[in-house]
């Protein structure tokens, strides 16, 4: 899955399966799940996304003895954002073709303004639902908060070295002109990561969500070291011609290790002036009632500690491991190729329901790319 905002739907393909006849607000029936699990469709959800295949592996070898990611699941709109994975449950409400998708949480809000999100929550998203918390759960149901991303950007220290530059570790130093044309972020507005980078940089800078007067200022300044610069591609960094680029911390941990065999020398940063939890989310879509006790299943499995330790693995924090959230002990295993605990230090975790991607683009264009 790519973590974008606006692109081009497309979604093709239906999964048959036995009709169900429970309720959304009725617990599941593990019978009818087996058989549901035996053909189903997913969206925005690639086996290489969030470590869903082996999710749904272990998901469906534990509880029906098979492996539906091998044999049974049709993984759908790999590269699509969240808004598609909604417009898609929206646009197929007539014959589904996805019982699940992977979307930012920022996004439960519309789905559920959308009639997508249906009203079941598994019963171990309490440790989610608390009143005076953060949005982590639908409300009345339908999605869950899985795993968080935090902003941060690798380096190849290689290159910079070349150059006599030392390694940026902040926000405000990544606005230093000696980095002029080697600093790769995407678009505000249209990519989330860029998105979320810009307003962790908000925050680092003193303003918030309310107040993005100081992400104006250091927006400003960053425009002038990436503008002209290309998407970054891991050739890129590999190579030396992007050798700064922003991403999610459990994307810039998998590089790292990538470019180690690459035989390129690259440090994952987690900004020290502080960046933001950014929680993801699993969304079951209310008009598949024919998968709905496979989908309440898979709900309530990725907040097991199994589930959770999934995605511990793909390099991503779990939402139950979060301090504030959860108090989830992660595997030593799961968590080998995880930064220290130190570098989240400043790491702060906001409402994602108090984020408006589309009001932080039209200021972002309208402030800092504004002549």
């Amino acid at each position: 899955m790519t973590i974008a905002l606006t692109l081009t739907l497309v979604a093709s393909g239906a999964c048959a399966a036995p009709s169900s006849p429970s309720a959304w607000s009725d617990p599941y029936d593990r019978a009818r799940a087996h058989e549901q699990a035996r053909s189903f469709g997913t969206f925005g959800m690639p086996s290489d996304w969030a470590n869903y295949g082996q999710s749904f592996a272990d998901f469906c070898l534990q509880n029906f003895g098979f492996d539906c990611n091998r044999d049974g699941r049709q993984s759908l709109g790999a590269d699509a954002s969240s808004e598609e994975a909604i417009a898609a449950f929206v646009r197929t409400r007539d014959s589904p073709t996805a019982a699940l998708a992977d979307i930012g949480a920022m996004f439960g809000g519309r789905a559920t303004a959308a009639g997508v999100a249906p009203d079941y929550l598994p019963p171990n998203a309490s440790v989610l639902a608390k009143p005076d918390g953060p949005s982590l759960v639908g409300k009345p149901g339908g999605w869950v908060a899985t795993f968080v991303g935090v902003p941060g950007f690798i380096v190849n220290t290689d290159r910079l070295t070349a150059l006599g530059l030392p390694v940026p570790h902040t926000w405000r130093q990544l606005t230093d002109p000696r980095y002029r044309g080697l600093v790769s972020m995407g678009a505000v507005g249209r990519s989330a990561t860029a998105t979320m980078a810009w307003l962790a940089m908000t925050y680092a800078a003193g303003g918030s969500v309310d107040d993005l007067d100081p992400g104006v200022d250091v927006g400003r300044l960053l425009v002038l070291n990436t503008r002209g610069v290309p998407p970054g591609t891991d050739d890129q960094l590999k190579h030396g011609d992007v050798p700064i680029q922003v991403g999610y911390d459990f994307t810039l941990i998998a590089r790292t290790i990538a470019m180690k065999a690459e035989g390129v020398t690259t440090e994952a940063v987690i900004p020290a002036d502080g960046s933001l939890y950014v929680p993801f989310a699993v969304l079951a879509n209310t008009h598949d009632r024919a998968h709905m006790d496979l989908s309440k299943m898979f709900l309530e499995w990725v907040l097991s500690d199994a589930g959770q330790a999934e995605f511990a693995r793909f390099g991503a924090r779990p939402i139950r491991s979060i301090e504030g959230v959860g108090t989830l002990n992660v595997p030593a295993d799961a968590r080998a190729t995880w930064l220290s605990d130190d570098a989240y230090g400043a790491v702060r975790f906001i409402d994602p329901a108090a984020v408006d991607a589309a009001r932080l683009g039209a200021v972002w264009t309208s402030r800092v790319l504004a002549p």
